[in-house]
């Protein structure tokens, strides 16, 4: 399949996306990280690199940086090889899914052949070597030939490995009519000949031990000219004399990421866990490449013109150009592992810290947040991709924001709450040694505050769950400076693993899912009696579908929406959990069934109509206020989403977009709902407006009334359509009410208020 990609538009679209404020209703936008750089290509005046599952250009010539992807075109996500080919101009892209597209003058061709092939274990392509006008595949099953001019797969070696046995293929070179292959099995060597059968193992030569070679393996070997260089991860280098190898002068500290022969064919590019290194094979000398801001340096390249473009765990894509090294990254989240997402203030925040399966700290560090002024911004402890400063808060786990004193509370799975002051990026950080606290340390690891919820009441009264401790639930007033632990000795809440406050001000705790002494969640409020209640799958006690819950929200009318491992349900009336005897959830029923019946609910967002946005390891299901209508369930089938396994969903309350974080990464869509007002906006936002030529997505009208009806008419004040809002939001697919596509024309867009007086709220051009 050839895609033509649209390249002006392409243009526009990198530059603008991520300082627009609005993107069109039905779109998507990716947030992919560009922080871990792990593939770079050099391609004449472009430098293609690859990140955890981004993938963009930097165009040396203009200095535009180009994001790439499913939504340019692409077909995958995930990139594990880059390599370019001069003379056809032409890059192939490897994934980690076996998947190939192959760009070549702004048409992307794609090869599904080994993604899709029934090969058992990984697919996917390490390492690529041109040989002519075919591409030798290097994977974790063997080797692969690919045909670029009839962009097919010609064919597979497999099972190289001595005896037959299976070898996965790390890297590749080509030198006069040798294939040399550095395997997981060690490095392997065959004639390329019509007469050789490349798939009889026994047909290959094998470098061992008794040619020179370390007994650990080689992962990489280069062609340099006419020499021959080989390297392994623990730091070894080697070259080729005759039937041997010989250790070169090579000597520093840390293994060897990547190695690649320079641009100019004069040198060896080493990329080690600390640093870069340029090896002269010719006086066996090498030299340091020096910069703040390599810090774990994952590979390397050296262009024609001698400047440096490294791919960095820490910094992105980095280089020399100007002089001192300096970033050539997108703008993006610190990395695609977002665990958690809140919105609130007007910002977007994804945190990266969580807990393994038996509740440990994860260890992870920093945060991000996104504004449609600002796009992304990060904070680390570290100088990361050009972050902000932030205390050594790891593993931030659950953010809520404070209106009484404008502050984020975030829960460090380890070192305590995080108070953050965004006019001002003040933090501080209340820990074990902070004098006042409340905290206890865990039970098996005393050292350690681990914070697995937080929530602000509505008196400003900031609570936290605190997992695995004998105090597991502390309350913190900012104003008095005051702190207060409950529940002490309660073993089921020291199991939780979530906070809410819904309405009510009662805490609820959703507890770990895979403890067998958990039953669903625990409400608790000190002001009331009974303070604390159980609710679990028996009817009169909840009535949820499972035991085991993993999400928690509660929605526009009150209710709160309870995620289990088999579907979901909600309870109606919170403020009976702790005043009735009886308290079961309504299950909501779509087309007979029970919703999402026997699907795990791992995350639960609600926009501004009221509609529930469900993740689950099959998708995003788009459902109506009472569970009971289906508008929309997205996959990677029918979307860009990297992932069906979704971590956490959340909206920006303004503008509508959904932001769902899967585990291959970050993607947002622009719903047509937001949160309404009181009264309408001072000023109504219809975008896009005009509406030009060739535009077939949907015209939004955002800032109405809360459910406002909007009714559209032409100048001479004829009702062409009347559409009902999802909150603040409507959205027009620009057809009349008969379904027919309206002429070109000045609409007229009315909207009435709560008391149902219409006003004259905008107008609209479209040209067709």
């Amino acid at each position: 399949m050839t895609k033509l990609l649209p390249l002006l538009l392409l243009l526009f679209f990198s530059a603008t996306a991520r300082a627009q404020g609005d993107i069109p209703i039905g779109s998507w936008r990716t947030h992919f990280s560009y922080a871990q750089v792990q593939e770079v290509a050099l391609a004449g005046s472009r430098v293609y690199a690859a990140s955890e599952n981004g993938f963009f250009y930097y165009d040396k010539a203009s200095a535009e940086i180009v994001e790439l992807g499913p939504l340019r075109g692409f077909n995958d996500v995930g990139v594990s090889t880059l390599l370019w080919q001069e003379q056809s101009n032409l890059l192939l892209i490897g994934y980690g899914s076996g998947n190939i597209d192959l760009l070549q003058d702004g048409r992307v061709t794609n090869i599904p052949t080994i993604s899709t092939a029934s090969i058992s274990g990984s697919k996917t392509i390490r390492g690529t070597a041109f040989r002519g006008d075919s591409a030798i595949l290097a994977t974790d099953y063997g080797i692969s030939i690919l045909q670029l001019a009839q962009a097919r797969l010609a064919d597979s070696y497999l099972n190289l490995g001595p005896g037959g046995t299976r070898a996965g293929v790390y890297s590749l070179a080509v030198l006069n009519d040798s294939l040399y292959a550095a395997t997981d099995a060690g490095l392997i060597a065959n004639r390329i000949s019509s007469s050789v059968n490349l798939n009889d193992f026994s047909s290959w030569q094998r470098y061992g031990a008794n040619s020179g070679l370390p007994e650990e393996g080689t992962h990489f070997v280069v062609a340099l000219g006419e020499q021959l260089w080989a390297a392994n991860r623990a730091g070894g280098l080697y070259q080729k004399q005759g039937a041997t190898w010989l250790p070169a002068a090579f000597n520093e500290e840390g293994g060897i990421t990547d190695l690649q022969a320079a641009a100019g064919g004069d040198a060896l590019i080493i990329t080690t866990e600390r640093a870069v290194y340029r090896y002269l094979p010719g006086q066996q000398t090498y030299n340091r490449i020096s910069s703040d801001l390599i810090i774990e340096p994952v590979t390397a390249v050296q262009d024609a013109a001698g400047f440096y473009w490294v791919g960095d765990a820490f910094n992105g894509l980095l280089t020399n150009t100007e002089g001192s090294f300096a970033r050539r990254s997108p703008d993006g989240p610190l990395s695609d592992a977002v665990n958690s997402l809140q919105f609130a203030n007007g910002q977007m925040v994804a945190l990266y810290g969580g807990y393994t399966a038996s509740g440990n700290p994860l260890g992870t560090r920093g945060f991000s947040t996104f504004t449609t002024t600002r796009g992304w911004t990060n904070y680390h402890p570290q100088q990361r991709a050009g972050s902000h400063p932030m205390p050594e808060a790891r593993d931030l786990v659950a953010a809520a924001f404070s209106t009484a004193d404008n502050s984020w509370y975030l829960a460090s799975y380890s070192d305590g709450l995080l108070s953050w002051r965004p006019e001002d990026d003040a933090f501080i950080l209340y820990g074990l040694n902070t004098e006042g606290v409340s905290f206890t340390g865990a039970r098996d690891l005393p050292d350690r505050v681990l914070l697995s919820g937080v929530g602000v009441d509505s008196e400003g009264r900031v609570w936290m769950s605190s997992y695995n401790s004998s105090r597991p639930l502390h309350r913190f007033n900012p104003s008095e400076e005051s702190w207060q632990a409950y529940l002490a000795g309660n073993s089921t809440a020291a199991l939780a693993q979530q906070l809410i406050i819904p309405y009510t001000n009662d805490i609820w705790l959703r507890l770990r899912p895979a403890a067998a002494s958990a039953e669903g969640i625990l409400v608790f409020n000190p002001e009331k009696q009974p303070d604390v209640r159980s609710l679990n799958r028996n009817l009169g006690t909840g009535g949820l579908t499972a035991n085991q819950v993993y999400s928690l929200q509660e929605d526009l009318e009150g209710s709160v929406w309870v995620g289990t491992q088999d579907g979901v349900v909600y309870v109606t009336n919170p403020a009976a959990v702790l005043s009735s005897a009886d308290v079961d959830a309504a299950l909501p029923v779509y087309q007979q069934r029970p919703l999402l019946d026997e699907s795990l609910i791992t995350a639960i967002a609600v926009d501004g109509g009221n509609r529930k946005w469900i993740g689950t390891r099959s998708g995003v299901w788009l459902v109506g206020d009472a569970g009971d209508t289906l508008y929309q369930h997205f996959t990677t089938a029918n979307s860009p989403l990297p992932s069906n396994n979704i971590q956490a969903i959340a909206i920006h309350g303004q503008t509508g977009e959904v932001f769902i974080a899967t585990d291959q990464g970050l993607v947002s869509y622009r719903s047509g709902a937001t949160t309404g007002g009181s009264t309408h906006a001072a000023a109504i936002k219809i975008f896009p407006n005009p509406v030009r030529p060739g535009y077939r997505g949907q015209v939004g009208i955002t800032g109405l009334v809360q459910d406002a009806v909007v009714k559209i008419t032409n100048t001479a004040g004829y009702l062409v359509r009347e559409l009902e809002a999802e909150g603040g939001t409507a959205a027009w697919d620009l057809r009349d009410s008969r379904g027919n596509e309206v002429a070109t024309g000045v609409y007229l867009v009315f909207s009435a208020n709560a008391l149902g007086t219409e006003a004259l709220v905008g107008k609209l051009a479209v040209v067709r």
